[in-house]
């Protein structure tokens, strides 16, 4: 069982942009992965994983319905949460297990502190980009790859799967 998940990650991990319907859906499928894969310990196993997104566009939005509702386990599913103000950030972030901050999305400053069991991923972030614990990038042949940040994972108080991290392109801090 441990090796057919870990095929279809891979599968998702690598395939280059040509064998899905478009960008957005590509990463949001990454996006999706990375919840299955991540141990929210605060959170009650009966309730939902909130993903938020921040300020995204009509076709991330698409992409994110598409999981809408999906089953991280057997007993938790995906909520959607859009962050599109600063009212919003305010309100809603304190609520938000992912904060998934898109590529074309306008660049914003994330609070100091980041509520606790909150973990950012964030597509093709600026190399001083604080609170970023995992980074989706293109690499030269056009694949996407990601990136994991322990000491983010750590700050968050999450518990990310082995099987993740094997995958990670490059992985700083931790212990």
């Amino acid at each position: 069982m441990h090796s057919v998940i870990r095929f279809l990650l891979i599968g998702v991990f690598l395939l280059p942009l040509s064998a899905w319907s478009d960008e957005a859906t590509l990463r949001v499928a990454f996006v999706y992965n990375f919840i299955k894969f991540i141990e929210w310990p605060e959170k009650s196993q009966d309730e939902a994983i909130n993903l938020c997104s921040w300020q995204s566009t009509d076709d991330v939005d698409q992409a994110l319905t598409q999981i809408k509702g999906k089953s991280v386990n057997t007993t938790q599913v995906i909520e959607l949460l859009y962050l599109r103000t600063a009212e919003d950030v305010s309100q809603l972030l304190p609520q938000c297990q992912m904060l998934y901050e898109p590529r074309h999305s306008k660049t914003f400053p994330l609070p100091e502190a980041l509520p606790k069991g909150l973990l950012v991923v964030s597509d093709e972030p600026d190399a001083d980009k604080m609170g970023v614990a995992i980074s989706l990038k293109r690499n030269q042949q056009g694949r996407i790859e990601f990136s994991v940040d322990e000491n983010q994972m750590n700050i968050a108080g999450v518990v990310v799967s082995s099987q993740l991290l094997k995958l990670a392109k490059n992985i700083k801090g931790g212990q």
